[in-house]
């Protein structure tokens, strides 16, 4: 109460309304499309618990990854699946070490990261041959018994070659400035 006896009811009012708005920001199950549900119950299995009983925010998280599964292409979900199937066989060292990789990626500049994927997507169209002739070059330079992971190349999982990318358009078959190119012997 203010001191002419007056309270304060602005603060109060913007707080209910923010309680209200907070919680119904996600719908309840039965309120879901049923592709949405689809998407979601395997998830829910695998917790043992039902959509209207999880927290507010891991509602949200679910309800917007599967907004985000419907709206890929099938090349795109075939991408994910092979992805999550990839990290799933990974071990926790090998995880922690994509992790790393993929945060250096982030701390680049745009202009850098855009660079590291152009090359990266030369890379990737070279020949078996010259991708192999490449990476042991590559090798060689860092440590001629270990391979840039840190491991023997033949222990290397291949999902750590690379950081995840994004699904990119294929680069055009013309040879560009800074282009890619292997050593001629």
């Amino acid at each position: 109460m203010r001191p002419d006896g007056r309270t304060r009811v602005w603060p109060v009012l913007l707080a209910a309304l923010w309680w209200s708005a907070a919680s119904a920001a996600t719908p309840a199950w039965k309120d879901l499309t049923p592709a949405q549900q689809a998407v979601i119950a395997p998830a829910l299995k695998l917790q043992g618990v039902g959509f209207d009983q999880l927290p507010e925010a891991r509602r949200a998280v679910l309800l917007t990854g599967a907004d985000r599964w419907l709206a890929m292409s099938e090349q795109q979900r075939a991408v994910a699946t092979r992805q999550l199937q990839e990290w799933q066989a990974m071990s926790p060292a090998e995880k922690r070490l994509a992790l790393e990789k993929r945060e250096q990626f982030r701390r680049l500049s745009p202009d850098e990261q855009q660079l590291l994927l152009k090359k990266h997507r030369e890379f990737m169209m070279l020949p078996d041959a010259a991708k192999s002739q490449l990476r042991n070059q590559f090798d060689q330079t860092r440590n001629p018994a270990v391979g840039a992971a840190g491991m023997p190349d033949s222990a290397m999982p291949p999902a750590l070659s690379m950081p995840p990318l994004p699904v990119l358009p294929p680069l055009s078959t013309t040879p560009s400035a800074g282009a890619l190119t292997l050593p001629t012997h």
